[in-house]
């Protein structure tokens, strides 16, 4: 019997005068579809290549024995025509399935499992595995709560640009197998892929620079935000707060600025605890769980400093890759989105951050920096913003492509 969502049994065996029974439940990431990305395509572009890890884990009662992966086209065509792609026929229903190439693993704790396509030196061929039956990897010991990880990895051939503008959605169906004599019972979760073809590769980073204006036109759903500022004169006030919102952190650390001292920081999204942690040198490390667990399209960079004063933010990195450009701000306030992002997937921001004056030392929210993490919605066609996030008062920071997501 195979069922998507949970599979359940009970089998009587005459011979040894017993009845077993339970089921087997499995989880995608804690649900039981998924959809990669969650709306409309990522772009390959040609050279490109994309790799994606999910965490499975079993909530039935009963050890799943193996996993078993089958690959299925949903459609193929030919997209949009761009201007050099080299193929436009749509005879074929579009090139990019004859191009892809595809590699599926399991691992345990950071250590292989198997292969159910490709192998450790090569990929295997998309049109190939979507034709061939369920492969299957067993499991010792069974998957029960504690999880194992499903990586699938797609590559688009250097210099090929046949494909260019094609889509291609297929069906990933992962199986939950456990034998119980006389019958064997299954569990079917989907995870469904979209994707295009491409000059251009949806995991490359847009870096764009924003004025003060230009960051208080933007409208974002902030999953959450990290703010470092200045300090209180010792008031007691927290500077350094993690949350929902700046004005309603769910945690916070006190620990005043000294004036042109560098403090390194950093961000953490782990999308298998859903815990986000923000670091200050100096001060205890910040976590907070989102409510929102994504996606994650947009990540905003804030600094502001008042008049005789500076605030620089400076060899900042995501996942190890250089950001490319620093924030310095006197008297007034610039940003920096991160868009074209997953970062639901996991990520790592980490930077060093400068405050310096030469007059009266600032207090509270005259010097700080924000990070931001959340979806960009729009612009608004003023130049002002009604959100405190976006305001001197306050701590923003967006987010999206991670660690899982982009090699």
């Amino acid at each position: 019997m195979t069922r998507t969502g949970t599979a359940t049994y009970d089998v009587s065996d005459s011979t040894g005068g017993s009845t077993d029974e339970g089921d087997l439940d499995l989880k995608l990431q804690g649900g039981d579809a998924d959809r990669i990305p969650a709306a409309g395509d990522f772009v390959l572009a040609s050279g490109g290549s994309y790799t994606h890890q999910t965490q499975l884990t079993n909530d039935g009662s009963i050890g799943g024995e193996s996993i078993s992966l089958g690959v299925s086209t949903v459609t193929t065509g030919e997209g949009t025509t761009e201007p050099d792609e080299s193929n436009t026929s749509p005879a074929d229903g579009g090139e990019l399935d004859d191009e892809l190439q595809f590699r599926a693993s399991l691992e345990r704790d950071g250590t292989l499992l198997g292969y159910f396509f490709g192998s450790s030196t090569s990929l295997a061929s998309y049109s190939t595995v979507a034709t061939q039956p369920d492969q299957t990897i067993q499991l010792s010991p069974p998957l029960g709560s504690a999880p194992v990880d499903f990586v699938f990895e797609l590559e688009y051939p250097t210099g090929s640009t046949a494909a260019y503008g094609d889509r291609l959605a297929f069906d990933l169906d992962l199986t939950l197998n456990s034998r119980v004599s006389p019958a064997g019972w299954s569990d079917v979760d989907t995870t469904r892929v979209s994707l295009q073809a491409g000059a251009g590769q949806a995991s490359d980073p847009t870096i764009t620079t924003l004025t003060q204006q230009e960051y208080n036109s933007i409208r974002m759903q902030q999953s959450f935000i990290a703010q470092g500022r200045i300090g209180g004169h010792g008031s007691g006030v927290k500077e350094h707060r993690l949350g929902p919102t700046i004005n309603n952190p769910k945690n916070r650390a006190n620990k005043d600025w000294q004036n042109n001292e560098t403090r390194p920081f950093t961000l953490t999204y782990d999308p298998r605890s859903q815990i986000v942690t923000y670091s200050n040198q100096g001060t205890n490390d910040l976590t907070y769980s989102p409510l929102d667990t994504g996606p994650y399209t947009d990540l905003l960079i804030y600094a502001r400093a008042q008049s005789a004063a500076t605030t620089r933010l400076s060899n900042m990195r995501l996942n190890g890759d250089s950001v490319g450009q620093d924030i310095q701000v006197t008297n007034g306030g610039s940003a920096i989105r991160v868009s074209n992002v997953s970062l639901e997937e996991g990520f790592t921001l980490e930077g060093d951050a400068i405050i310096q004056w030469s007059r009266k030392k600032p207090s509270q929210n005259k010097q700080y920096y924000r990070l931001r993490v959340g979806r960009v919605t729009s612009r608004s066609r003023s130049t002002g913003s009604n959100s405190t996030e976006n305001s001197p008062q306050s701590l923003v920071f967006g987010t999206r492509n991670g660690p899982y997501i982009v090699r």
